[in-house]
């Protein structure tokens, strides 16, 4: 039976920790985080390019930051897969997953190596969003609380809808019934 890589993807304060976490548990698979396994090499290579600590929304950042963290995470975690493990990735997944390239890219890889790739959207709403990045106090969402107007602007809660690639709505705002949604969800990725 072919080991899963499970990519949990949303924006920041969506709860794709949580998500991510529970579902690493309940399967049981293993578990990675872009933040866990990026912001040491992250963080110093901000300093070296003269970029403020936590800064993930400059072009610096974007241009030549974040195609190390993923090209590190997916590495790694298509590794364990095929090692033998259910792999769960935790992170944005915002512009790779509308990227038909970078998705055609992994799916070749997982194909390759006889994983079954799977994603996940964790949706939630601009004031649920908002509630949790000010709550968490996380440097890397200073700047997006700082400025939450234009931030929120950009915030496009149907991406999902664009992805390049077949995906699981995980709906993770306030009023969701999270214990449902996550058994509807395992239920989802035990059957494939």
């Amino acid at each position: 039976m072919p080991h899963s890589l499970i990519l949990v993807a949303g924006y920041a304060g969506s709860g794709k920790t949580r998500v991510g976490n529970d579902i690493a548990r309940q399967l049981p698979a293993c578990y990675l985080d872009k933040d866990t396994l990026g912001t040491p090499f992250v963080e110093r290579l901000l300093v070296a390019l003269q970029q403020p600590p936590g800064d993930r929304d400059s072009p610096i950042y974007r241009a030549e930051i974040r195609p190390l963290e993923y090209e590190a995470l997916v590495a790694t975690g298509l590794e364990a897969a095929a090692l033998g493990s259910d792999v769960v990735l935790s992170a944005p997944f915002l512009v790779q997953l509308v990227d038909p390239q970078w998705v055609g890219d992994l799916q070749r890889q997982a194909r390759d190596a006889k994983i079954k790739l799977q994603v996940v959207w964790v949706a939630s709403d601009h004031a649920t969003l908002r509630r949790r990045m000010s709550q968490r106090g996380s440097v890397r969402d200073h700047a997006k609380l700082a400025d939450w107007e234009a931030y929120a602007a950009n915030v496009d809660v149907s991406l999902d809808q664009q992805f390049a690639v077949e995906s699981w709505r995980f709906d993770n705002s306030e009023q969701a019934d999270y214990s449902a949604e996550l058994t509807r969800l395992l239920a989802h990725l035990r059957s494939r």
